[in-house]
This record gives C-alpha cells, sequence and structure tokens, in this order.
C-alpha cells in the first residue's frame, strides 16, 4: 500500500464514479483542469466541485467513510490535500492550532476560566460548533471546529470552563454523531466531558451544553443521552429540507446508517422527563416543523419560539435569539432558571 496517492480529475473522467486503491496516509486530488475560469480551476477546492458533480461527490463521502478528510487546498496548483485520521497523534497537526488538546482519539479546546471559584462552584460550558461561515473550506480547523461564540466569557460566571470539541466524521462534520467511519464518536464525547468535570471538580448541574444548528444538534443529543443541562438554538434534526431543496447541501447521504429523523425520534420517543433541555427555534426557520415533530409535550422540554420579523430563515435564528441564550445560561449557572415554554415576537 503506498504512502499517498495522486489523483487528476478533468473533464473526461469526471463524468464516471471515481474509484481507487486508497493509500495509507494521504490523498492528494488535482482537479486545475475543472472550472470557468483560472480562478475557479485554482482557487477552489474538491468540495466545490463535489457540489455540483454526484461522481466527485460520492468520492469524497467515500474518502470521509474511510477516514481520509480534507486538510489543505494549493490555490496555485489547484491540488487538493486529504489527510488520513488513522494516526490521530499526527493529524492533530493539520489543525494548525496548538490549543487543539488529543484525549481518546477527540481534538477539543480548554479555556480556562478568567477566575477560579471554590472547588465546589467551577462551572463547564460545552460548545457544539455550527456549520462553518464558509462550509466548503479547506481547513479542517475552519470547517470541523467551527468557532462560534469567541468572547463568551464576557457573557458568562467567570468561573466558567469552556470546553470546544472538534467535529470531524462527515465530509463537512458529523454533527457530532456516529458516522459510518466513526460509529464510536458519541460514546467518546459523553466520556470526554466526563474526564473534564473529574479533572477540574466540576458538578454535574453546573454543567451546561450549548450551540446552535449542527451545534445543537449536537447539544440536544448529547444532553438528552447525558442528562446534562442544555441550550440548543435551532438544532438540525432532519436533513429532509437540505437534501430536497439543495441536493444534500452538508453532504450526508452515504456518509451515516441512520438518518437524523428516526435518530431523533426515537432519541425522545421513551424520554418523558426533560426538564433540563432547552431548545430554541423559530416558525420562520426550515427546522420548525421537524422540531415540533420530535418534541412533544410529553417529553417536557421546554421549547422557545422566537418568531420576530428579523428571523427570515433558519441561519437567523442564533443571532437573532443570542440575548435570551445568554440570559437562559446564566439563570442555569445561577440557579435561578424558571422559564417554561413559550412563544414570542421579541
Amino acid at each position: 500500500m503506498q504512502d499517498t496517492l495522486y489523483v487528476k480529475i478533468d473533464k473526461e473522467n469526471i463524468l464516471q464514479e471515481i474509484i481507487v486503491d486508497l493509500p495509507k496516509y494521504e490523498v492528494h486530488i488535482d482537479k486545475s483542469q475543472i472550472g470557468n475560469s483560472n480562478e475557479e480551476r485554482l482557487k477552489y477546492n474538491i468540495l466545490a466541485v463535489a457540489r455540483k458533480n454526484s461522481f466527485v461527490k460520492k468520492f469524497v463521502i467515500e474518502l470521509a467513510n474511510n477516514g481520509f478528510f480534507l486538510v489543505d487546498h494549493n490555490i496555485n496548483t489547484g491540488i487538493s490535500i486529504f489527510r488520513s485520521l488513522k494516526k490521530h497523534e499526527e493529524f492533530i497537526h493539520s489543525f494548525r492550532d496548538e490549543n487543539v488538546l488529543l484525549w481518546n482519539k477527540t481534538y477539543y479546546t480548554l479555556e480556562k476560566p478568567i477566575s477560579l471559584g471554590t472547588i465546589k462552584s467551577n462551572r463547564l460550558l460545552v460548545i457544539f460548533s455550527s456549520i462553518a461561515d464558509f462550509p466548503l473550506n479547506a481547513s479542517i480547523s475552519r470547517r470541523s471546529f467551527y468557532k462560534n461564540w469567541i468572547k463568551v466569557q464576557s457573557y458568562i460566571p467567570k468561573n466558567t470552563y469552556i470546553l470546544r470539541i472538534a467535529d470531524i466524521g462527515g465530509v463537512l462534520g458529523s454533527f457530532y454523531l456516529n458516522s459510518n467511519f466513526d460509529s464510536k464518536f458519541e460514546s467518546r464525547i459523553q466520556l470526554l466531558i466526563e474526564n473534564i468535570s473529574n479533572e477540574y471538580s466540576i458538578k454535574k448541574n453546573n454543567i451546561i451544553l450549548f450551540g446552535g444548528s449542527k451545534g445543537g444538534t449536537g447539544a440536544l443529543y448529547h444532553g438528552v443521552i447525558g442528562g446534562y443541562n442544555t441550550v440548543a438554538v435551532d438544532p438540525i434534526v432532519s436533513d429532509r429540507y437540505y437534501i430536497d431543496k439543495f441536493n444534500d447541501l452538508h453532504f450526508v447521504q452515504g456518509g451515516f446508517s441512520v438518518d437524523k429523523d428516526k435518530k431523533f425520534f426515537d432519541l425522545f420517543k421513551e424520554r418523558y422527563d426533560l426538564m433540563n433541555i432547552n431548545v430554541i427555534t423559530s416558525q420562520n426557520s426550515q427546522q420548525f416543523e421537524y422540531i415540533n415533530k420530535i418534541i412533544t409535550k410529553k417529553s417536557n422540554t421546554n421549547l422557545f419560539v422566537f418568531n420576530n420579523s428579523n428571523i427570515k430563515t433558519h441561519p437567523d435564528v442564533g443571532p437573532q435569539a443570542l440575548v435570551f441564550s445568554t440570559t437562559l445560561i446564566n439563570s442555569i449557572y445561577y440557579n435561578i432558571y424558571n422559564y417554561r415554554s413559550f412563544e414570542t415576537e421579541y
């Protein structure tokens, strides 16, 4: 088995299925012949081609299923580089961030509190990453470890640790769920949260899981299975809209053994006491109908519906509800939480 595989994609072989024997470490894909302009041929990475071409899309999904993820793109040669995740200690350098840590095959960062309290009062906020601002970015840090709410420590108790977890599994991330590549990702996330809380003596009632969109998916799922306080902002609990309207916008088809509709339906089906779970959404979001289907009154989940006129679509919910999200997080930390489900225009 060779260490590196070189694949050249041109206007002829892009019209047929790409079949290769995968190497040990890296796959270099030359797509410099594809595009309508010199900029498109060189500067656009292979994911931009995969968005439009079904054969290339199938190929990058197959790479992800075998643990190869896009980590770089050379804008001078038009070559996209995929690296194997099999050696986690080496893959960590792909993040190009000295703050990224590795524990039990899981990448994360941990921000220390502004000031420490007594050993019994320290808090932990786990932030799950949303889809990146540039989802097809070649940077694994930008694409799978997008840093939401950078200045969060200015708005929460000063004795709060901030845990951020990288989301690697599918082409654009696994939504913090098990994927065809990694069938144990969910359990490792639970173990990581438990390990951090034990190491810093943080009580479970002082832990909050937070995220929006893709990050909301992760926060909601792990909050339910782990029994944690959770603030999930417009979580993606179904891919149906993105598959039907945008031809599988998030590259999920073929990358997961169970679709989100079934996964979340089964998750909530037998659970009736989820008052620690808080979900924020809007009737103007494409996820609203799917959230409404899984979060029933039986579950006792708190559902907050924001219908202000500035929310036009799913990506608007997080920014427009940020003040309330912050209020909700602080009310849980200060143990003055007394909210129940409501609907508002403001």
